[in-house]
């Protein structure tokens, strides 16, 4: 099996692609990293994001919200301008998050993991790529844009992340891997009984349901997503929509947020509903490592679904852990 360069310098600017770095054994080969991405090894490697928002951990769901919308709205206001600088226009738009262009200059990155931002309909991935070799005068630079809708899109990011590493055979193994372990999981949830209803709260103020593979997983686990379709979009909804599906399970996966936070979160948005909802088992989720993250650890996703739908089936030993 050919090998990755050891002297190729990568960058990823999204956890869900470290995630798979890791997964591929290929670590060693990151100099710089978001500053969500965790995992072994990665405290010597530089940070080169923060967060967009200027507000903190502090700010409620729906501070997030709306500074999340006027970000977006002054992204594209940039890409559409003109007369903007092509390095402001890469600070903000290269990634999910602020990117510190000095730092990631001075890195010399020969690749860039990342989800451009507004790919399709403002920065689109050739342009963002010129931009980007201007912006660092490296020529040689190669944006490898992540942004899965379902788990087939996440098998190919997989391997687009391995062969932009010069790994296309680790991707192959990787996935393969991934799959073995996620046929194994839906076995163990298949055939036993009626399918159990869930809406997967992804945002708490306002309120979303997790599209995208999220219903995927729920089918795999022998469930039923009462808002979402397979692949599709988040939906938004209000208590009384969710009290007429009548579900069976409120799973709360707040993106992006430990388990503690999401346990105050769900606490909080059940006082405020004030028992509208009534009947459904509640549960709270590490929405930091599951669900939220469309890589690797959505096989974990996956195991924890069959382990609250299907106990009698199989324990993966995350209960008390990741919900």
């Amino acid at each position: 099996m050919a090998s990755a360069p050891s002297s190729l310098r990568v960058v990823s600017l999204l956890a869900s692609c470290t995630d798979t770095v890791l997964a591929l054994d290929l670590q060693h080969l990151l100099v710089g990293r978001s500053h969500e991405c965790e995992g072994p090894g990665l405290e010597r490697v530089a940070i080169c994001t923060s967060s967009k928002l200027e507000g903190g951990p502090e700010m409620t769901n729906a501070e997030v919200d709306a500074a999340a919308g006027s970000s977006h709205a002054a992204l594209q206001g940039l890409a559409y301008n003109p007369n903007a600088p092509q390095e402001l226009i890469m600070e903000w738009a290269l990634g999910c998050h602020r990117t510190d262009l000095d730092l990631l200059r001075s890195l010399k990155p020969d690749v860039v993991l990342t989800q451009v931002q507004d790919m399709d309909t403002v920065l689109p991935l050739a342009q963002a790529q010129a931009a980007l070799r201007q912006v660092l005068h490296l020529q040689n630079v190669t944006i490898v844009h992540s942004d899965p809708q379902n788990l087939q899109d996440v098998w190919m990011d997989i391997q687009n992340i391995a062969a932009g590493m010069h790994a296309p055979d680790k991707g192959v193994e990787l996935v393969a891997r991934l799959q073995q372990r996620l046929k194994a999981a839906a076995d163990c949830g298949r055939g036993r009984g009626p399918s159990k209803r869930l809406a997967v709260i992804q945002w708490t103020d306002p309120l979303y349901a997790s599209g995208g593979w999220v219903p995927e997983l729920i089918q795999l686990a022998g469930g039923a997503d009462v808002f979402c379709k397979p692949g599709g979009p988040s939906v938004q909804f209000s208590v009384e929509e969710l009290s007429s599906q009548r579900p069976d399970l409120l799973l709360f996966a707040v993106c992006g947020e430990p388990l503690f936070k999401v346990i105050q979160e769900a606490k909080q948005t059940l006082q405020r509903w004030s028992g509208t909802i009534s009947g459904a088992q509640v549960v709270a989720v590490d929405a930091v490592r599951l669900f939220s993250r469309p890589g690797p650890l959505l096989v974990d996703s996956l195991e924890m679904l069959v382990e609250l739908l299907h106990p009698e089936a199989q324990s993966y030993g995350l209960q008390g852990r990741t919900w």
